[in-house]
């Protein structure tokens, strides 16, 4: 193996750029089938997404490039923040810029999407970027308002354009970077080769990887517990770092990760006296809170919990659902003086057999996530305030 062949950008003979590299449409990157749980790897694999001559994704760096595959769109939208002259974007591959409103699109699902990279790229947007429209975002979400302008948002049945090639098959100038450290930049790791030593050491039952610039080299790069770190944060940042690691411990009980526990299917009636079960929303996330109008954390938690099924129904594939205890529509009017409210499914069982008989819950409010396959993955205990973007990057780290 030449070295310096490899810094050139060429490949030795008997080499090849096709790897088993590939990144899911949630965003998660694998070798195969075993997933790559670095953060500092996936934020650069984010990075060095590009298209290649012949139209193929491919992973580009300053040292080498290798093909990769890709479901859905290259780039997403991770941040959407409106400000005065338009909307600024912050992107998976670290970048931030803004949108161009004239790109703006959506799929039958409600999904947006827009073009970034100079018209080069699609990039899909998270539920934590489409909620920080959605004070920008008229009508069904089909028009995008701003500084009095008004630009519609069309529903496409393919929002993912054609790969634009951003690169000719010529190698860039490599920077004089050795590859201790460069392996030491990507592990987090600050100085030499002696450094790398002990993380390569740590690491096991780990996956093995093509790293740029060592490209057809094994390398070891992803930490035991990478993915459990990178699922957890979202539900830390949620439930706030005392209550995370409470719940770690069993110190504090107040949220509980199932996962693995089916959710007791049940039918119960609405205001207006029509049925609604459980089982016939698979296929979408369902947050159900149980709750009572004599319970004030309730009262004070709704607001969010309304403001959550208003954007949340329309865009996130989320039902909201309001199981409350007491006797009827009549009982909550306080609350709901205007009966039913938009994307807020509201429900009753004054007898308490779902509530209670099937859920096993005795204080309010309580709230459960329950995902497409009707799983419970979250319990939650006591007040929360619902309409904060990080719900949806909880979701989104528990697909």
């Amino acid at each position: 193996m030449d070295p310096a062949q490899i810094l050139a950008g060429s490949l030795p003979n008997g080499w090849t750029r096709e790897t088993p590299i590939r990144r899911d449409g949630q965003g998660r990157w694998f070798h195969g089938e075993d997933g790559i749980d670095h953060p500092n790897l996936v934020q650069a694999f984010d990075r060095w997404i590009e298209v290649a001559p012949d139209g193929r994704y491919c992973l580009r760096n300053d040292l080498n490039w290798a093909y990769i595959a890709l479901e859905g769109a290259p780039v997403f939208v991770r941040q959407a923040v409106p400000k005065a002259g338009g909307v600024e974007l912050g992107l998976s591959d670290g970048r931030c810029e803004m949108l161009d409103p004239k790109t703006l699109r959506q799929d039958a699902q409600g999904v947006l999407y827009c073009t970034v990279r100079a018209g080069c790229m699609t990039a899909r947007f998270s539920r934590e970027a489409m909620w920080g429209l959605k004070d920008c975002l008229g009508g069904e979400g089909d028009v995008l308002e701003l500084d009095g302008v008004r630009f519609e948002v069309p529903t496409v049945q393919e929002p993912l354009l054609q790969p634009v090639p951003t690169f000719d098959d010529v190698p860039r100038a490599p920077k004089p970077v050795g590859v201790a450290s460069e392996v030491a930049a990507l592990g987090g790791v600050q100085g030499t080769a002696k450094d790398v030593s002990p993380l390569m050491g740590r690491l096991s039952g780990a996956v093995v990887l093509l790293v740029l610039g060592l490209v057809g080299v094994a390398m070891v790069f992803a930490v035991v517990d990478g993915q459990r770190r990178a699922a957890s944060a979202p539900i830390e940042a949620f439930l706030g770092k005392e209550v995370f690691q409470g719940q770690g411990s069993g110190t504090d009980p107040s949220a509980y990760f199932l996962g693995e526990k089916p959710a007791p299917d049940f039918t119960l009636p609405d205001g207006a006296g029509n049925p609604w079960r459980l089982g016939d929303h698979r296929g979408r996330w369902v947050l159900l809170n149980f709750w009572s109008v004599t319970c004030a954390p309730c009262v004070e938690e709704m607001p969010s919990l309304v403001e959550l099924a208003r954007w949340g129904s329309r865009k996130m594939d989320l039902d909201v659902v309001a199981v409350s205890v007491d006797s009827g529509l009549g009982a909550v009017k306080s609350e709901f003086p205007n009966g039913a409210t938009p994307g807020l499914t509201l429900l009753f069982d004054p007898e308490k057999k779902v509530v209670r008989d099937a859920f096993g819950t005795k204080k309010y409010p309580e709230t459960w996530l329950i995902d497409p396959t009707g799983t419970i993955r979250l319990r939650v205990d006591g007040k929360r305030d619902w309409s904060q973007p990080v719900v949806f990057d909880l979701i989104d780290s528990l697909e």
